[in-house]
């Protein structure tokens, strides 16, 4: 945890990301890989009744396609089902 907040410190720079799922957001996680940034945040969008899926499935896929390479949070999180997917998908 404590080489986390250092590299977090060093980078200064985590990207949030919102309603952005699928191919055109692991294009987006290519772009900013390829640019040098290595955080990510996958917010739970509260008024999509299918969030918990849609982000779980998203930062799932992040993890596979870029495992060891960056790392992904989730954002908006607001209830304890939302923590247990996160945490569950890798975040």
């Amino acid at each position: 945890m404590e080489h986390l907040l250092e590299q977090i410190l060093k980078e200064k720079v985590i990207v949030i990301v919102r309603k952005t799922y699928g191919k055109s957001l692991l294009l987006l996680s290519e772009a900013l890989l390829s640019g040098g940034l290595h955080f990510m945040e996958v917010t739970f969008d509260q008024s999509d009744p299918l969030c918990i899926e849609k982000t779980t499935e998203a930062i799932q896929m992040l993890n596979q396609a870029h495992t060891g390479c960056m790392t992904f949070g989730a954002g908006t999180v607001l209830t304890v089902e939302q923590v247990d997917a996160a945490a569950s998908a890798g975040a």
